[in-house]
């Protein structure tokens, strides 16, 4: 009737109250500032004066802006410095990574490069002037292929870690191992289908089972072809593997021991491993000039596909 109904609104809030919903309101809402805002400015307006008054005199102020331009360039300084430490910091780490990945790698390819050129060199004989296959020939060829396998094996370990250059290295290396494994796995599979007609040598050097190389095509860089017109026959596609793995053999002799060269240094250098290694670099070179002699004998010679089965005195002459 007189009174206001819930549906209105006074038109005054008491002052006794304003606080209070304030208060109420603000906590709720979660916005503290707000409430102090709007507390202090209720009553106190010559104060909030003041500190405008204040704050624009500082703008107007060049000393403030010299402490502000100076306080800006000592945070930039630091900032700058922070991020300088933590590059070198960076550096630093990938460095003592770079470092510890290629001397690793290089050992174990200085290695496994051994065991290949010692399977390599076992596959073949010479005996009475002739080149011959060794009896064991099939077993050798096996571990050839093992060993081309760790060499893969092992780069496809460390290459997660490798930096550009070391992936360039590795590249032409990679390349020299597929092109063996597939002269490899030629040889046994020939091996295979002329196993029945392969004889042992006996000695006499009556035995005609020689493969004439001017059936074959040699190449600038290594590679060997059928002439035109000369019969595809597994013997001669038995030669032509044979001397593809001898040509793909040297050339990943050479760039294992340059790889070696450029990427094992920063280690002890008495240590056990170097010493080793030094063993393996010295066996390596003695080997691949056998092998280049052994092949340019093949090259002018030919093959007899005749088996020998050299005893432990000739193996040691070698």
């Amino acid at each position: 009737m007189g009174g206001a109904t819930a549906l209105e609104a006074p038109d005054k809030v008491p002052r006794g109250q304003f606080e209070t919903v304030v208060s109420a309101v603000t906590e709720h809402l979660c916005i503290g500032e707000l409430k102090k805002l709007l507390l202090y400015g209720r009553g106190k307006l010559s104060n909030f004066n003041d500190l405008v008054k204040y704050l624009t005199q500082s703008v107007d102020d060049s000393a403030f802006w010299t402490s502000v331009m100076a306080g800006l360039l000592v945070m930039f300084v630091d900032f700058v410095l922070l991020v300088i430490g933590v590059s070198l910091a960076v550096s630093w780490w990938q460095k003592r990574q770079w470092e510890r990945t290629r001397k690793s790698l290089a050992y174990i390819l200085l290695n496994s490069t051994g065991s290949v050129m010692q399977n390599f060199r076992a596959c073949l004989f010479e005996k009475d002037e002739m080149i011959l296959l060794n009896a064991a020939i099939e077993l050798h060829l096996q571990r050839l292929e093992l060993s081309l396998s760790n060499i893969n094996e092992q780069m496809t370990v460390h290459l997660p870690a490798a930096l550009p250059p070391l992936t360039e290295k590795l590249s032409t290396i990679t390349r020299d191992i597929s092109v063996l494994r597939e002269s490899v796995l030629a040889m046994r599979l020939y091996l295979g289908r002329l196993k029945w007609k392969i004889e042992l040598y006996d000695g006499k050097g009556e035995q005609n089972k020689r493969i004439d190389p001017e059936q074959f095509i040699y190449d600038e860089d290594g590679a060997v072809h059928l002439r035109p017109g000369t019969a595809r026959s597994d013997e001669n596609f038995f030669f032509l593997f044979t001397t593809q793995m001898t040509y793909s053999t040297l050339e990943l002799n050479k760039k294992v021991v340059k790889f070696f060269s450029l990427y094992s240094n920063g280690g002890r250098r008495y240590s056990t491993e170097q010493k080793m290694a030094k063993i393996t670099l010295a066996y390596l070179e003695e080997e691949r000039h056998k092998a280049i002699v052994e092949a340019s004998k093949m090259k002018a010679e030919g093959l007899n596909l005749l088996l020998y089965a050299p005893i432990d005195e000739e193996l040691n002459e070698r």
